[in-house]
């Protein structure tokens, strides 16, 4: 459950004075058709959070001018990007208001590639090696990726664009604006993202995220909440979404406590109706070095067009739907319930 993320608007109140009708075969059908643009929506909405993470990692490595950690494989691909989304070390690494080394109000310049006798990333002066940036950083990866890389930040602000001009990410174009502090910022992001191979994406983004984390040396928690609409022109879907989540995660002896809660609803938009999954879920996992168990409560509604047509609880770890024509199914939010 690490990498939960619901693109989410946060419940006011349950499901009180609602409108109720009858789930019909279209309406079931519909909601699996929701489910497809919710998964992709909440996973696109999870790679924006870690390629944000990526490029600030890199432009504080530039602006010391040490870039000797920076990974030169290759970007990762979409799934693996979005499995470390919401991870402390992701979400701190994104919060870079007043967090770099040094405070970068002017943009570093250069090309980051490896040494072509060490094999070690190296940081290339514009001008030199045949370097010609001037204003951002191109970042050349092994695997033929190359991002170009805007950053500036001062105590209180950061700006970042993120721009591949050559890989499987070729076309997106993402810029993020953060104002706040080491612990909490909010962060928006805007622009497209697009992928071709393992699951195509062409989406454009207008979110808002708010993002903190705390804790001591034995306990760590997280939270993130975002507010926005994503656009998928491939499922031909809008998803308005927000999201509320907190992570709390803490170790005592050989045992680790997780505890997740999250608030929140997933809305698909066509331009014919709306379908929404109005979700309270609450995770609690305890893990040794020998066993691992855990324990899923879960509450709230599915909606068509505003009108209640589903209940939803969880069967062990599943969230299921209770329709109002009386039969149960399974949802599969894979892609935004991890």
């Amino acid at each position: 459950m690490r990498r939960i993320l619901i693109a989410a608007t946060i419940l006011a109140a349950g499901c009180g004075g609602k409108r109720t009708i009858p789930a019909t075969p279209e309406i079931k059908a519909a909601a699996t058709q929701a489910q497809l643009g919710a998964n992709a929506s909440g996973a696109n909405t999870q790679a924006s959070l870690a390629l944000q993470s990526l490029g600030a990692s890199i432009g504080d490595a530039a602006s010391v001018g040490n870039v000797s950690t920076v990974d030169l494989t290759g970007l990762p691909a979409p799934v693996a990007l979005a499995a470390r989304a919401t991870s402390p070390s992701t979400v701190q690494q994104g919060l870079r208001s007043g967090a770099a080394p040094t405070q970068v109000t002017t943009p570093p310049s250069g090309c980051i590639r490896r040494d072509p006798s060490t094999l070690a990333p190296q940081l290339i002066p514009p001008g030199t090696g045949g370097c010609t940036a001037s204003g951002h950083l191109e970042v050349y990866y092994d695997n033929g990726d190359q991002v170009n890389i805007t950053w500036s930040g001062d105590s209180t602000s950061f700006d970042l664009s993120i721009e591949v001009v050559a890989g499987p990410w070729v076309g997106t174009s993402l810029i993020y604006h953060g104002t706040g502090s080491a612990v909490g910022a909010t962060i928006t992001v805007t622009g497209a993202m697009k992928f071709t191979g393992s699951r195509n994406i062409d989406a454009d983004f207008a979110l808002t995220f708010v993002a903190s984390v705390g804790g001591s040396a034995s306990s760590t928690t997280v939270s993130v909440s975002v507010n926005g609409t994503v656009t998928d022109h491939l499922a031909e879907v809008s998803a308005m979404q927000g999201w509320s989540i907190s992570t709390t995660s803490s170790v005592s002896g050989q045992t680790q406590h997780d505890t997740v809660d999250f608030n929140g609803t997933m809305q698909i938009v066509t331009t014919a109706h709306s379908v929404a999954f109005n979700l309270n879920l609450h995770v609690v996992t305890d893990t040794t070095p020998t066993t691992v168990s855990a324990t899923y409560s879960a509450n709230g509604d599915v909606e068509w067009d505003g009108a209640v047509v589903g209940t939803l609880s969880t069967q062990g770890k599943d969230i299921w739907v209770h329709w109002t024509d009386g039969t149960d199914e399974m949802l599969n939010l894979s892609g935004v319930v991890g």
